[in-house]
């Protein structure tokens, strides 16, 4: 007789108390009491884009210069714990020029450890024509002569190079705008398509990609001043931009498209949506049930500066349970003289969303005046969170310069930023921050021998409480554990004590989760099915079957319960002596599930 013990989910919530670190508290453990620093350079420098990389490792770039019309692009490594990574480049750092007035506009990392760098290349020589370039590092911070024969690779379709994205299969897609048109046109005030191409691992053109040539946008229609890629778990290929102001005209709206994996439209894939705003489109970020989120920098009538988001629907469409139909746009109100501007955007383990910009002067000496860092907090219904801050929104201390926020892979806040020293001395600063880790450190096991099952869970809330029997006698802890952290959050599952199953499952895939939740709206309660419980913990897909550098390959068996006429269940271990025992006992192994950090 199978035994009707369960365990639910237990719903417990964690809130900030004299006892437990807010979220903008300074994690002292990081670096120097919370900062980790790497002097740059002497100006001219400023710092630029940062990346974290899935061992904890923080990439920082920076552009020198110009001089004598070059820059020289800059890209240093922190190591997880804020210190300078003296193994990669040259004691941290790696300075190369193309030959233009360049600016690195995007950071990827391939599945080995390799980084990916979009250029934007700026001519200053006749014929001043712009373009585009991917430069490839080796893991520790060289050019990779594999990539192209020099680590470099011309792009000259386009320019811009906003945006890279990484396939499963080691491509590379870039995205850029407009044709390459002499530096001296404005090219923001004339109607401009964007462009995506693929190169293959090598650095060649991908022939089996719209046959080798770019993939025109489109919205032929429209300018744009920032795209987005992202590389759905299907491999369907998403690229979305915003409308602004085409020949002084504000178009307050932003256009995604979809493409197929070889490069032609993909028929039901176009969305063109306007949101009431002029919106500077930062972010695509794909929910575990494949809904997309579309976030970005706007400003309302009468100069009201913000951030806006609209969810869509797999299909596109504007998931109107979100927000106002679909859209959510909230205000940051700041002082007279001062702006608001957006930086980007994570998700946040409850389904939300955290935003990040600064508030800083107006005018011409904008630059020169501090900044104050902003966080804002969305629900995962598209409303403020109003446990958050003040009203969803919390300020930081004020700072030279903000230029990065980061989610790291236990859930903390990381705030990149730029502080000019006497004699001109430029240095790039990492401050983290406790952000949404409440000590999720470990993934822990549990087993109920009647039941011959196992369980899991990131929050130690929950096993504090099944420890103390709130999940109902039989259930206790195997000793098993592994690390939470990652890019992606695990959906969880539940089926019910009747009809079943009385079981938990997993999936990290976002597809996987979504056909669930659909599933379950089709499927009458009183049969068997799954039901969405929670995101449980954060952890890295693994790519190919494959785990990214720094990171354990957490592996699944099955105990075949449909085939035996029994409630199905899942166990997960990266020990593979504990996988070989399952298997041993005829458990059915099937291969690594996820990656977690080492």
């Amino acid at each position: 007789m199978r035994l009707a013990t369960t365990l639910t989910c237990l719903g417990i919530a964690f809130a900030s108390t004299s006892g437990i670190a807010a979220p903008l508290d300074v994690d002292p453990a990081y670096g120097s009491q919370g900062v980790a620093t790497s002097t740059v350079a002497v100006q001219p420098a400023q710092v630029g884009l940062s990346f974290q990389q899935p061992d904890g490792k923080v990439i920082v770039t920076a552009t020198l210069g110009p001089f004598f019309g070059i820059h020289r692009l800059s890209v240093r490594r922190f190591n997880a714990d804020g210190s300078v990574d003296t193994g990669f480049g040259e004691n941290g750092e790696i300075g190369f020029s193309i030959g233009g007035e360049d600016t690195i506009r995007k950071i990827a990392l391939q599945a080995d450890g390799k980084i990916l760098l979009a250029v934007e290349v700026i001519a200053v020589q006749a014929p001043f024509r712009n373009s585009s370039a991917i430069v490839r590092l080796t893991p520790n911070g060289a050019l990779d002569s594999s990539f192209n024969g020099t680590g470099i690779a011309q792009v000259a379709d386009f320019m811009g190079a906003y945006d890279l994205a990484v396939q499963q299969d080691g491509k590379i897609l870039l995205a850029g705008s407009a044709i390459r048109l002499p530096s001296i046109i404005v090219v923001s005030t004339i109607p401009l398509p964007w462009y995506v191409t693929r190169l293959n691992a090598d650095g060649s053109r991908d022939t089996s990609f719209n046959q080798g040539q770019s993939v025109t946008s489109r919205c032929i229609a429209f300018a744009s001043t920032q795209l987005v890629l992202l590389v759905q778990g299907d491999g369907k290929i998403v690229v979305g931009g915003d409308k602004v102001y085409v020949s002084g005209v504000a178009n307050p709206a932003f256009c995604i498209e979809r493409l197929l994996p070889n490069g032609n439209p993909d028929p039901t894939g176009f969305a063109s949506a306007v949101l009431g705003v002029n919106f500077n489109l930062q972010r695509l970020l794909e929910q575990p049930d494949g809904k997309l989120l579309a976030a970005g920098g706007a400003q309302a009538a009468f100069g009201s500066n913000g951030i806006a988001v609209a969810r869509l629907l797999p299909d596109l469409s504007l998931d109107t349970t979100y927000g106002t139909d679909g859209k959510a746009f909230i205000p940051v109100g700041v002082p007279i003289g001062t702006i608001f501007q957006s930086l980007d955007f994570a998700l946040a383990r409850d389904g939300g969303l955290v935003g990040m910009g600064t508030q800083k002067a107006s005018g011409s000496q904008s630059q020169e005046q501090p900044q104050t860092p902003v966080w804002i907090r969305l629900t995962a219904a598209g409303e403020v969170d109003a446990a958050f801050g003040a009203l969803g929104i919390a300020r930081g201390t004020e700072k030279q310069r903000v230029v990065g926020f980061l989610r790291d892979l236990e859930e903390r806040w990381l705030m990149v930023s730029e502080a000019t020293l006497p004699f001109g001395i430029v240095n790039a600063e990492i401050t983290r921050f406790v952000g949404d880790r409440t000590d999720r450190l470990n993934v822990v096991e549990f087993y109920h021998a009647g039941l011959d099952h196992y369980f899991m869970t990131g929050n130690p809330g929950e096993a504090a409480a099944i420890d103390a029997g709130s999940a109902g006698p039989g259930w206790v802890r195997t000793g098993e554990s592994f690390k939470g952290g990652g890019t992606n959050f695990v959906c969880r599952f539940y089926g019910s004590t009747s009809p079943g199953p009385n079981s938990h499952f997993y999936t990290v895939t976002p597809s996987e989760c979504g056909s669930l939740k659909s599933l379950q709206k089709t499927t009458p309660a009183t049969e068997r099915r799954w039901n969405f419980e929670d995101l449980d913990f954060a952890t890295t897909p693994t790519s190919g079957g494959n785990c990214p550098v720094s990171t354990v390959p957490v592996y699944r068996v099955y105990n075949n319960g449909f085939a035996r006429g029994i409630d199905s269940n899942h166990r997960f271990s990266t020990n593979r002596a504990i996988i070989d025992q399952m298997v041993a006992r005829g458990w059915l192994y099937e291969g690594p599930q996820m990656c977690a950090p080492q």
